[in-house]
This record gives C-alpha cells, sequence and structure tokens, in this order.
C-alpha cells in the first residue's frame, strides 16, 4: 500500500491544476511578489497574536514558497534537505566553538548576539 503525498507534492499538483486554467503568475519575479505580500500577512497576524490566522497565513507562506520553487524549477524537498544539512553543519560548529571557549555555565546563558557573531563567523569562513 502506498502513502499518500507529501504535502509539498499536494501544493504543486493543486497548482500545475490551477497553472493549466490560466490561475498562475506568468513569472517567478511575480510570484516572488506574492510570497512578499503572504509574510505581510503573516507578520499581521503574529502582530494580532492571532493563533487561529497565524496558521493559515504560515500555511499560505509555505504554498506561495513551494510555488516560486515550481517557477525557478527548484525541487523543494532537496532544497530542504540542502538548507537542513547546511544548518548541521554550521550549527555543530557552532557548538564546538561554545565548548572550545567554555561559553556555557548552565542552559540559555549565552546572549542571543553572541550566538549569532559565531553563527556570522562560521557562515563566513564556510564561504572562504
Amino acid at each position: 500500500m502506498s502513502s499518500p503525498p507529501s504535502v509539498i507534492v499536494k501544493a504543486k499538483k493543486l497548482q500545475r491544476i490551477a497553472k493549466k486554467i490560466g490561475f498562475d503568475w506568468k513569472n517567478a519575479s511575480q510570484t516572488l511578489g506574492k510570497v512578499y505580500e503572504e509574510l505581510g500577512e503573516l507578520k499581521k497576524a503574529i502582530k494580532k497574536d492571532d493563533k487561529r490566522n497565524i496558521v493559515e497565513e504560515y500555511g499560505d507562506l509555505l504554498f506561495s514558497i513551494i510555488n516560486l520553487s515550481r517557477h525557478l524549477e527548484i525541487n523543494s524537498e532537496i532544497a530542504l534537505k540542502i538548507a537542513n544539512n547546511k544548518f548541521e553543519r554550521r550549527f555543530k560548529k557552532l557548538q564546538d566553538i561554545i565548548v572550545k571557549r567554555k561559553l556555557i555555565k548552565k542552559p540559555y546563558s549565552i546572549p542571543i548576539t553572541t550566538l549569532e557573531k559565531i553563527w556570522d563567523d562560521v557562515k563566513s569562513k564556510e564561504k572562504k
């Protein structure tokens, strides 16, 4: 028995059906505009602390991002796997630096600004 399609696959299928009748953006730039629009709606929902609307707007944002990946001809699942691997690799380096510098005295004791600085250092060294 096969498993149901992933929600990403389902989103792409719905978007392809919509495209068949012309209900689609013409290019990636227009689709990116929709991503920004949905992000703005999510920001408003967060500001109002409207939990139900936050979930709905977050879903709309994800749907729009998947639509953007379709226009860019990017496989969303592969792109997310790459992002996960990159985050995991960088986070491991961040953890190693924290241990090496003996920064942990108790959980959550390292200021976020310090963590962000270490993160930025890890990123910059990776790009060289």
